[in-house]
């Protein structure tokens, strides 16, 4: 996976250290990341797809209330990725509460997160039905 944010909680983790950074100069750094990620392990064939941040387009995790990480940087994200190798990337979004829209449009490949219970404050515990096809 490439890019600011992750899985899990707080899902942003930038260092100390850029605490005292811009906007701007947060981003320009991500993306010198992201380069060198994407030069130093596209030479393994085993790497099929590349991940752009996760779950870009849903608004949850500590990550700068969302300044840095918005749909014009990851279109900067997603132009670096394309110029540097020709492998599909993934774009993911949440599986309980986005509409899928945005992530689809703008991945090659669409990827979907699912808890099938998760706890809500207004509802309570929901558990998704699942059932496998006959």
């Amino acid at each position: 996976m490439l890019g600011y944010k992750v899985p899990r909680w707080p899902e942003c983790h930038p260092p100390a250290w850029a605490n005292h950074l811009s906007v701007e100069e947060k981003r320009d750094t991500i993306l010198d990341l992201v380069a060198a990620e994407v030069e130093q392990l596209r030479v393994y064939p085993n790497v099929t797809v590349w991940q752009i941040e996760n779950e870009p387009f849903f608004p949850f995790g500590a990550c700068d209330n969302f300044t840095v990480l918005d749909e014009s940087f990851l279109a900067r994200e997603l132009a670096l990725v394309r110029r540097l190798d020709r492998r599909p990337v993934l774009i993911t979004d949440s599986g309980e509460l986005s509409p899928w829209i945005a992530a689809r449009r703008a991945g090659d490949r669409f990827g979907s997160t699912l808890y099938r219970s998760a706890w809500f404050e207004r509802f309570g515990l929901l558990t998704y039905p699942l059932v496998a096809p006959p």
